[in-house]
């Protein structure tokens, strides 16, 4: 799946949340605290870079301070950039193939290098 067609949906259960009794309340808010404490246990349990890749995940979470629009833009851009990337090492490695494109890439970073 690219990455410009990963969607983001917020829950909005605050309705339903204030529908149920205090009691109703405190049950929910427990058993969603285990499940939190108990989601690393079953990652670990999953496979050994579960664990790391989601606590990787929390650390972009925080990192870009729930501005999700902008983060999105962000993302797309790195994807595009990595792509790009991944494009050049393709073509270098059926050099053969790509020589003209890739003499064509390389005297664009010349000039670029030149005009700054």
């Amino acid at each position: 799946m690219a990455v410009n067609n990963v969607q983001i949906f917020q829950l909005g259960i605050r309705d339903q949340f204030n529908g149920v009794t205090e009691r109703e309340q405190r049950y929910a808010h427990h058993m969603a605290r285990v499940a939190w404490y108990g989601a690393r246990i079953i990652l670990e349990q999953v496979s050994p870079e579960s664990r790391p890749i989601f606590d990787f995940i929390l650390e972009l979470y925080r990192a870009f301070r729930n501005d999700f629009t902008r983060t999105m833009m962000r993302i797309k851009r790195m994807s595009c950039a990595v792509e790009s990337k991944a494009d050049v090492l393709r073509m270098q490695k059926d050099e053969g193939r790509y020589k003209e494109v890739l003499e064509l890439l390389n005297a664009m970073k010349v000039t670029k290098i030149q005009t700054q």
